[in-house]
């Protein structure tokens, strides 16, 4: 069995985020400090009956969370919330995490990647799931998969328990590559998929894609989806039933939320061999307004609180009045950015663009809105291979240091010497997004750009990101929210995975160059194809990346066995985790 890590993995140099903060006081809970060197020292607290570790590069609280020690419990649920509604629950027409949140847990994939509390999110591992052990050909061409025997779906209608075969994988395929589905090209390499047997599924490749095995285990076109339903319901839009540990017969209630039921029939055991999953179900509820989540999880009614906190004042200020309340520091792999629409006035103008990026001053917002000294730049997954060496705006090269008097030259010399007006679209995902827009608007009005500013539905936002629907400029997430630099490329390559090239861009040069790289299995090739890339692009300014910082999550002392997010690049919101959860109502006292 082949289960080894992404191949680019040898090249791409993954770490957690350098954030310690100056002035910034400790947690109230830590107890010990040690450590002889720098890089070892650890905080140590003991909150809820867990012994928490809190590594130096940390702020206030640990990312990794152990093994609960205590003896699983069956029953229970728990509610979260989200500020908006998922576009859709059908996996073939949006990449929103929403979607995510809602498809991961119910719908299995053939691997999935390894999270167990404990492990560092960064480290990505891929296991086995729907298939119990695959092989790779020499040549990269052949992904030949042996699908786990006894599987059945949930013993409801229009499945009615019925077992998963290699006929399931087939229709995955074909439903996720029909003409219309936003995710198709994400196999667009893919030349046949054999099924010989029940259970034998063989992905036949045009070319080397040493980013396939992401693809099969992600959550944008990994799942494995039920024909039934489809026969029934023309689409998968109304309910979600798959093979992994929850379902929902019920479907999605927008401006509302869904309801997901254990499985009975799912395949899981723990280690004792219990069945799993532990809990009786939970509950995904839409919330915009973040004061009413915090209000929500204050008095009970949420059970976990997902980026509540932007700041460690915040974390800091909850803490002393929630003793038990237990934090994840998490530090988002993908790069905040905003995004032009290239193929259209001004924004395709270099100039215009190096203008605009220009004129932010990196530092003065990461001190404003996150309390950091200066402006990190650097995503944790890329660090040092995507964005460069040091973790400071001027390592991007000239067009990332705050420079408004060569922003204005730039515009006149590309005929705006009076400026321009246009607009910027952004969904508030947490309530610092408000204030950083509306930095952003005061650097850009400096230089003559007036901006109106466009706080959207997240609805009517993710169809503009999605479908590329969006005016002039918009606030996005870019590069990567993948475990791998292949998927990185995606972002810029023209005709990459969904609604990924966002802007629209289509560079002949940068496409040849990433062609390239998937195509080659030469490390040294591969690192030099990348940094071409990665020049080309920032010397371009086809997007402006925006400072990087941490983020809390939350949740009450009686969800336990739990970290909200596992994995680096998908959270536990996202995939069999929850099976793994349990409920000790012995902690609501």
């Amino acid at each position: 069995m082949k289960t080894t890590k992404p191949v680019a993995a040898a090249v791409l140099i993954i770490a957690a985020a350098s954030l310690l903060l100056s002035g910034c006081g400790p947690a109230q809970r830590q107890t010990t400090q040690g450590g002889e060197d720098s890089k070892r020292t650890v905080r140590t607290m003991e909150v809820a009956g867990l012994k928490l570790v809190v590594p130096e590069a940390n702020v206030i609280w640990p990312t990794v969370y152990p093994k609960d020690p205590g003896q699983p419990k069956y029953g229970g649920t728990i509610t979260f919330a989200r500020e908006g509604d998922a576009p859709s629950i059908d996996p073939s027409t949006t990449t929103s995490v929403y979607r995510s949140i809602l498809g991961a847990p119910t719908y299995d994939k053939l691997v999935t990647w390894n999270s167990e509390l404990g492990r560092d999110p960064y480290d990505i591992e891929w296991v086995p799931a729907l298939a119990e052990s695959w092989e790779i050909s020499k040549d990269g061409l052949s992904y030949s998969f042996n699908l786990r025997k006894g599987v059945e779906w949930p013993d409801v209608p229009p499945v009615n328990g019925r077992e998963f075969t290699s006929d399931d994988v087939r229709f995955s395929y074909d439903y996720f590559t029909r003409p219309d589905s936003l995710i198709k090209s994400a196999f667009a390499k893919v030349e046949t998929l054999e099924t010989p047997d029940k259970y034998t599924a063989i992905y036949r490749l045009k070319q080397r894609d040493s980013a396939f095995i992401n693809t099969i285990g992600g959550v944008y076109a990994g799942f494995i989806v039920p024909r039934e339903v489809v026969q029934r319901d023309g689409d998968l839009r109304k309910v979600v039933i798959g093979t992994g540990p929850f379902y929902s017969p019920e479907g999605y209630q927008p401006k509302v939320g869904i309801d997901f039921k254990r499985n009975p029939n799912h395949w899981r055991k723990d280690g004792s061999g219990n069945q799993l999953p532990y809990m009786e179900g939970w509950k995904y509820r839409v919330m915009p307004d973040h004061s009413a989540r915090i209000a929500a999880f204050r008095t009970g009614k949420l059970d976990i609180g997902f980026n509540f906190f932007q700041t460690p004042s915040e974390v800091n200020n909850f803490a002393k009045t929630n003793p038990n309340i237990l934090f994840q520091e998490y530090q988002s792999p993908g790069v905040t950015v905003n995004a032009f629409r290239i193929d259209k006035a001004p924004w395709d103008d270099a100039r215009v663009r190096r203008a605009m990026s220009l004129a932010i001053n990196h530092d003065e917002m990461a001190q404003a809105l996150s309390e950091l000294p200066k402006a990190s730049m650097l995503a944790p997954t890329i660090r040092g291979y995507w964005l460069g060496e040091k973790d400071d705006p001027q390592t991007l090269g000239e067009w990332y240091v705050y420079d408004p008097e060569k922003a204005k030259k730039l515009l006149s010399e590309a005929g705006y010497s009076n400026g321009f007006s246009t607009n910027y679209q952004f969904f508030e995902y947490t309530k610092a997004d408000v204030a950083r827009s509306e930095m952003l608007k005061s650097y850009w009005a400096a230089v003559g750009v007036d901006v109106e500013l466009k706080s959207m539905d997240y609805t009517v936002f993710r169809s503009n990101t999605d479908r590329a629907g969006w005016d002039e400029m918009i606030r996005t997430i870019s590069f990567p929210t993948y475990d791998d630099v292949d998927n990185v490329l995606n972002y810029v390559y023209h005709g990459g995975l969904g609604n990924l090239n966002q802007g629209g861009v289509n560079d002949p040069e940068i496409n040849r160059w990433v062609e390239a790289f998937w195509s080659s299995d030469n490390t040294a090739e591969r690192a030099d194809l990348i940094q071409r890339i990665r020049r080309k692009w920032l010397d371009q300014v086809y997007t402006v990346p925006l400072y990087s910082a941490p983020n809390w999550n939350v949740w009450h002392p009686w969800v336990r066995n739990f970290q909200l997010v596992n994995n680096a690049w998908n959270s536990v919101m996202f995939d069999h985790a929850k099976a793994y959860v349990w409920i000790d109502d012995s902690w609501r006292k």
